[in-house]
């Protein structure tokens, strides 16, 4: 007897080309979710309704008997919702214990300003912007009013090729 593992399921459903978005997808939504509340689902849809889809789980053998289980479970509620039988265009598996783990980690990637690019790079904070405007400085992901914005993965790339000049000494 093969033993059965939780698996988290999501799927995407997407308007093929030419077919209208949805008008009605937030309330259709609901009642999507209503049917995958007791697989622990969530719904979602883009803000053009021409995408739907959900997360839920299901009880299977293996990943791929998850997957059928899920697509015949999204297909029924989505029908129920009286969603459109779109054509899915993603599917993801992954063990509950794996969903967890991803979940765990962070979102975004680790940010840093001016005063944490001079500490990293052990300059003072005017050295550190006159070097951020230099043309071998990565480019930040935002600028906010408070300053650009980079990840700290780009600074630490820079930190590792940048040769650093001797300081003036005052004569």
């Amino acid at each position: 007897m093969t033993s059965k593992n939780e698996w988290s399921v999501g799927l995407v459903a997407a308007a093929s080309e030419g077919q209208p978005p949805l008008r009605e997808m937030p309330d259709r939504l609901g009642s999507l979710l209503d049917f995958l509340v007791d697989r622990g689902g969530v719904a979602t849809s883009t803000s053009d309704s021409r995408r739907y889809g959900a997360r839920f789980c299901v009880t299977a053998a293996d990943p791929t008997e998850a997957l059928q289980q899920a697509v015949a479970i999204f297909r029924q509620a989505a029908s129920a919702a009286d969603l459109p039988e779109w054509p899915l265009i993603e599917a993801e598996v992954l063990t509950t214990t794996e969903l967890d783990r991803q979940n765990a980690l962070p979102s975004l990637p680790e940010l840093v300003g001016v005063a944490e690019v001079a500490e990293l790079l052990e300059v003072s904070r005017q050295r550190a912007s006159a070097l951020a405007h230099s043309g071998s400085f990565p480019p930040p992901v935002v600028a906010l009013r408070s300053g650009p914005v980079w990840t700290r993965a780009s600074v630490n790339r820079f930190v590792e090729s940048w040769r650093r000049r001797p300081r003036r000494t005052a004569s």
